[in-house]
């Protein structure tokens, strides 16, 4: 998984990545080593950088931060810098979402009953991992629409005036070595993927290139959970592509689907698109586009805004099949779509479509493309929408 391709939405609106950097660090460790791992953490794709006044090491991380944002390795809206931040702040400009740390259902029932709060908390940030789970404090964050933020999700900082160092160390915990072994993941992994598919956001902490390397390459278990899903719901066209960094997850939902007796290899079509490095190459290195035999069909963005209209009158001359991504509206990236643009599925010309046919504006804009003679890809990670978007 790369961060940015797996999110968690804020009841604020807001998103933040699902996998952090946690910077707290020892005393006798330098403070300029969190300046460079804090630097692989973001060249490594981890957007989401986790530190506190009590760390000491703020301008370090801003130090790291900002060399990153100068050699154009990442812009700073990409950046999602978690700190202990209070309303003023907010009002101020200076921070996106409020959220507390170290608070227990009591005291979060407290502050989210205080009179005149004008700030709602949108997560809540302890200390959480295998040997201390929080599963009360997350069922009841859940409750509250907060999201749980877990550090030392890699187990209990080992510091000798908090720790007894002859407690069990988690990582080298023997069933968590022996999942590790059975998935070929290291346990580190393995512990990161427990808190994803439990919902929480996990920081990861770490002044070592190789393991911060290897902890960005936790598996995208929301995308695990949804391709199983829509197998499950009647879906036997399966699209994914090197760029999307999620084909190792698609692949284990298929063959998980495929072991359950669900489906036979022979029922799924997957599509995929490679990365350059498949594409036949000249003596220079430079890719050969002229070497296609054959082209079947031709994947494009297609929706009722952008209906492609003179590309599929020529593919249906060609014998070409057009197959429409984003068929429910454009991806809303911030990084390539104005977030003021119209959104496909409030169109009012589609509601009332949709209201007139008894049926979700999602499924009149895919029967659109259906009746067109177009293949369509619906894209969801909610299982109601995967089951709806099978209705068409």
């Amino acid at each position: 998984m790369n961060s940015k391709h797996q999110y968690v939405e804020l009841s604020d609106g807001h998103f933040i990545p699902a996998l952090g950097f946690g910077t707290y660090k020892p005393e006798e460790i330098p403070n300029s080593k969190t300046i460079e791992a804090t630097k692989i953490a973001i060249e490594a794709g981890i957007h989401h950088i986790d530190c506190a006044y009590f760390y000491q090491v703020e301008e370090e991380v801003g130090l790291a931060i900002r060399s990153k944002i100068a050699d154009g390795t990442v812009k700073r809206e990409d950046i999602f810098y978690t700190t202990k931040a209070i309303e003023k702040c907010k009002d101020a400009g200076l921070a996106k979402s409020i959220g507390m740390s170290n608070f227990n259902c009591r005291q979060l029932e407290m502050i989210l009953n205080k009179p005149g709060l004008r700030y709602k908390p949108v997560c809540n940030q302890v200390e959480c991992h295998v040997y201390h789970n929080q599963k009360k404090l997350l069922d009841f964050c859940k409750s509250k629409d907060i999201v749980l933020v877990a550090y030392g999700a890699l187990g209990t900082q080992r510091i000798k005036k908090w720790v007894d160092q002859s407690s069990p160390v988690l990582l080298d915990d023997p069933v968590l070595g022996d999942l590790a072994k059975k998935h070929k993941r290291s346990p580190a992994l393995i512990t990161l993927r427990y808190q994803l598919q439990r919902g929480v956001v996990a920081l990861a902490q770490s002044l070592k290139e190789n393991e911060i390397k290897e902890n960005i390459q936790v598996p995208n278990s929301k995308t695990t959970e949804a391709t199983k899903i829509a197998i499950e719901a009647g879906f036997r066209h399966i699209d994914s592509a090197y760029f999307y960094q999620v084909e190792e997850e698609v692949g284990l939902a298929i063959r998980s689907k495929i072991a359950d007796g669900t489906v036979k290899r022979e029922d799924i079509f997957y599509t995929s698109k490679p990365g350059e490095e498949l594409f036949p190459k000249d003596e220079n290195g430079k890719i050969i586009y002229d070497s296609v035999d054959l082209c079947a069909v031709w994947e494009v963005e297609c929706h009722i805004y952008l209906n492609q209209r003179k590309l599929l009158d020529f593919c249906k001359s060609k014998d070409i099949v057009l197959v429409a991504y984003s068929a429910l509206g454009t991806q809303r990236d911030k990084q390539w779509v104005d977030q003021s643009s119209p959104v496909l599925l409030d169109d009012p010309v589609l509601g009332a479509l949709a209201k007139k046919h008894k049926r979700s504006p999602a499924l009149i804009a895919l029967r659109y493309q259906l009746q067109r003679g177009v293949v369509v890809l619906a894209q969801s990670f909610k299982e109601s929408e995967i089951k709806e978007n099978i209705q068409v």
